[in-house]
């Protein structure tokens, strides 16, 4: 392998290693919101209501987010 092929390769491992730990941590980390979808589950009570609410509102958060950045960068003509 030349010189600039492990340079790339470094820099993969480098990219798929921070995202890999990133989403670790968000898997990993329990929050109010899944604590409390997880104590419905375990106890069986009003699951779907509560799944399809947090799923939703999840939904329309992120897309909010990803509108709002899209407008800025278009705005400012890249990221900040």
């Amino acid at each position: 392998m030349t010189e600039n092929n492990l340079g790339e390769m470094a820099g993969m491992m480098t990219a798929f290693s921070s995202g890999f730990s990133l989403s670790l941590a968000l898997i990993v980390a329990i929050g109010a919101q899944n604590a409390f979808v997880l104590r419905q589950g375990l106890l069986r009570q009003h699951l779907l209501p509560v799944v399809l609410f947090f799923a939703v509102s999840d939904a329309v958060l992120i897309a909010a987010v990803m509108f709002a950045l899209a407008f800025s960068m278009a705005r400012t003509g890249g990221l900040l």
